[in-house]
């Protein structure tokens, strides 16, 4: 695939394809085949379920796996207020809102995993020091990264880092178990340990990964690291990166800077609105998709969301 994007050697496909022995990218799937993909919150991101359904709509999986981070009512409550702002998530089954997104035969083959699954003896007896440094072995950039998100009451978050120079990393969370970290609602792994923990369960699980095309690439050098961990390879299906908010969203962005998920229902429609196969033949192109709902007018378009 040609990367488009300003930052290539950032990008998520080329970091993935610097880990050959452990990643293969791949341009086609079977039938036998069984895809991953998810979300380090709380609820979903309709987007990007429904983009995960469409490959498996081409591609006619048999089997594909979503998954979501549980986290404490304070996570649960910014997620739905704040990031599905101004709609909120009227879910509370998320089997629900998932059939409501993909329909009911693509539902079907659908398994809802939580991210606490993720955890095994394995690595769930790791000190977050010892996941640090494995990931770091893989890092091409920057080598400190967020560990741990605190949620406070205000909804504000405190990010604590992988450095010498975060005290409360080196004094409390970096001899914390893997296990007591995750399963503990109050906190939230930070991205490089999410994909590291997807790059485990993936590789362990024999599944494929589904490879947004986006900037944040270096996260994929954690995921090689789980991948390593687990000892197997993985195949990697790359796509275009998503991203949608309805026009109400939008102009809330331009506002604040703050992004925000489009709620259930647009995702819904979208699939049955003759856009959605647009949306399909430029996601599976590998070419970005950023899309803008205008609920007045029944309508979608496609925006570059970074240049607004």
């Amino acid at each position: 695939m040609r990367c488009t994007l300003s930052n290539h050697d950032a990008c998520s496909i080329n970091i993935a394809s610097q880990f050959p022995r452990l990643i293969e990218v791949v341009g086609s799937l079977s039938d036998q085949d069984a895809l991953q993909y998810g979300t380090s919150d709380p609820t979903i991101n309709p987007i990007e379920m429904l983009a995960t359904a469409a490959v498996v709509e081409e591609f006619s999986l048999r089997r594909w796996y979503f998954f979501n981070y549980p986290l404490s009512d304070d996570w649960l409550r910014q997620d739905k207020s704040v990031i599905f702002g101004p709609y909120g998530f009227p879910y509370t089954d998320l089997n629900k809102a998932a059939q409501d997104i993909v329909g009911p035969d693509l539902f079907s083959r659908l398994s809802l995993v939580s991210f606490n699954k993720f955890v095994d003896d394995n690595i769930g007896s790791l000190t977050l020091r010892e996941v640090a440094e494995i990931i770091k072995k893989f890092r091409t950039y920057s080598r400190n990264f967020v560990a741990v998100n605190i949620i406070r009451e205000d909804l504000s978050q405190q990010r604590v880092y992988v450095s010498r120079k975060d005290k409360l990393f080196k004094s409390y969370f970096a001899d914390l178990s893997l296990g007591e970290v995750v399963n503990n609602g109050i906190y939230k792994v930070g991205g490089a340990i999410v994909y590291f923990m997807s790059g485990y369960y993936a590789a362990k699980e024999g599944l494929v990964i589904l490879l947004p095309h986006n900037v944040w690439g270096d996260v994929w050098s954690a995921f090689a690291a789980g991948v390593d961990f687990a000892g197997q390879k993985v195949k990697a299906f790359p796509v275009g990166g998503v991203d949608m908010m309805t026009k109400k969203q939008v102009e809330l962005f331009k506002q604040d800077r703050r992004w925000r998920k489009a709620p259930v229902a647009s995702a819904a429609f979208l699939r049955r609105h003759p856009f959605y196969q647009q949306f399909k033949s430029r996601l599976l192109q590998g070419d970005y998709c950023g899309i803008v709902h205008d609920e007045e007018k029944n309508q979608f378009y496609f925006v570059d969301f970074y240049s607004i």
